[in-house]
């Protein structure tokens, strides 16, 4: 199907829009007349991949005619309509696509807290879809892709509270021992040089001792450097400013274009600066971040 041949950057050709066409109307007369409806009306973008004008039921033989060519038809609805949605301001965030990865991202562009580190993710992220292709991953055969909505609030007293959890975290890091590499020098029995029983690896691993207390302390570096930046925050940036205004504008027509009820969303993870909420539907895996900012 699609994934072999085309890549995710040449789905706005009308080459692949036909390509799947072609292969749909193999199907007209074999199926259920409602069927081949329901895949042309989102092959046309005239609904929406989770629009509940598909039953639980349709979307069940769907699945079993040829489940390569609805994931590929809803894969193409979601990727198109959803670049349409935010079609409005895409001279105000970025839209980028990856075609090794398989995800669609919508983001604002933002300054790393850590100037230096350049792991850390330099953006404020609003949507992503990730649609790869899970065939040999047990468990999930027929997941056509995950949505992440998100969502950014102000809550006052955010970056004391950061500040408290990386505190608490250079803390942990700075209790972590990893005994000496300078072997046969000292008492192995003294606790103090080399903590109880466990805590330290065998003889002979010199250089994963060395290794691990090197990414230790640049781990404690690095979130020193985060400590500070939140004790001295004063102010929204302009980047999560930006990134308030978007999502209060999209969050709700997002949810209209996929059919979810914000009651439908329930509590899965919580973090000191986030929540994550999920909902189910059929081959998607759906969650919603909160953002929480001062």
């Amino acid at each position: 199907m699609g994934f072999g041949f085309f890549r995710p950057s040449d789905w706005t050709t009308n080459e692949y829009k036909n390509y799947l066409l072609e292969d749909l109307k193999k199907y007209k007369g074999a199926i259920a007349e409602s069927l081949y409806n329901a895949l042309n009306a989102m092959l046309e973008l005239e609904i929406s991949a989770l629009s509940t004008d598909v039953t639980l039921e349709q979307r069940r033989q769907l699945k079993t005619i040829n489940f390569d060519l609805y994931r590929d038809i809803a894969n193409y609805n979601i990727f198109i309509r959803t670049q349409k949605l935010f079609n409005e301001d895409k001279d105000r965030m970025t839209i980028h696509y990856a075609d090794w990865t398989r995800t669609l991202s919508m983001y604002v562009p933002s300054e790393r807290i850590v100037p230096e580190d350049h792991e850390e993710s330099p953006y404020l992220n609003l949507f992503k879809f990730d649609f790869t292709k899970n065939d040999f991953v047990p468990g999930v055969p027929d997941r056509i892709g995950d949505i992440i909505l998100h969502k950014y609030e102000v809550r006052e007293g955010q970056n004391a509270k950061n500040v408290e959890k990386l505190k608490e975290t250079i803390v942990q890091l700075g209790g972590q021992r990893y005994g000496t590499v300078d072997e046969g020098t000292e008492d192995e029995s003294d606790e103090a040089l080399f903590g109880e029983e466990g805590d330290f690896p065998s003889c002979g691993a010199g250089d994963d001792m060395l290794m691990a207390s090197y990414l230790r302390n640049k781990q404690i570096e690095y979130n020193q450097k985060r400590l500070e930046y939140y004790k001295n925050k004063q102010n929204l940036t302009a980047s999560e400013k930006l990134a308030i205004e978007l999502s209060e504008k999209y969050y709700g027509l997002l949810l209209k274009e996929f059919g979810f009820l914000p009651e439908e969303f329930k509590p899965c993870e919580t973090y000191v600066n986030e929540q994550v909420l999920k909902l189910r539907r059929p081959n998607f895996n759906v969650h919603k971040v909160i953002h929480y900012v001062e």
